[in-house]
């Protein structure tokens, strides 16, 4: 990928400045007010964001990330059909904590990851197929254990049977 004009990555062993150079270029990319209004449209800077401020010496850009209501709903936003797109930024909060051996940091983000995680849980497959959204329904049914999951394919399944929905029937 090609940096624009503003943006240098120079070439030395440590990844650090590349790193640096990276967390500048998604940051304008997905927030180019730089006043949190992230864009939904950014989907690639919105997923490499949490990443690159993951780093040890960006971790605090990393929290404030994992903690923003807006940028998670902009990733949700950004990609609709994977309910797990915004989880993962909280996961490199997460692990970023435990680099960094800080136990608060880690029980609130890993409190965060399962509230959001719950909250998705209710979000119940057939709903999502109800309303039309197979792709969504079967995201849905992914995140649960594999019994579960099993489970739920199987009423997508039927309930498309039951419908006449045979488009849909090959997804499953």
């Amino acid at each position: 990928m090609k940096l624009p004009t503003g943006y240098s990555c120079t070439t030395t062993r440590s990844a650090e400045p590349r790193h640096d150079a990276l967390t500048t270029l998604f940051r304008d990319q997905a927030g180019p007010k730089n006043d949190k209004s992230w864009k939904n449209q950014a989907r690639r800077s919105l997923g490499e964001l949490p990443y690159h401020t993951s780093k040890p010496k960006r971790l605090n850009e990393s929290y404030a990330l994992a903690r923003d209501a807006a940028f998670l709903a902009a990733q949700a936003a950004a990609v609709p059909n994977d309910p797990n797109f915004p989880l993962v930024t909280i996961r490199y909060a997460i692990r970023g904590a435990i680099a960094d051996d800080d136990a608060p940091m880690i029980s609130e983000f890993c409190l965060s990851h399962a509230f959001r995680r719950e909250s998705l849980w209710k979000r119940s497959p057939l709903d999502l197929l109800g309303r039309g959204n197979i792709t969504e329904a079967i995201q849905m049914a992914e995140t649960h254990s594999p019994d579960d999951r099993f489970v739920w394919l199987l009423l997508l399944l039927r309930d498309s049977y039951d419908r006449g929905d045979n488009a849909s029937l090959p997804r499953l």
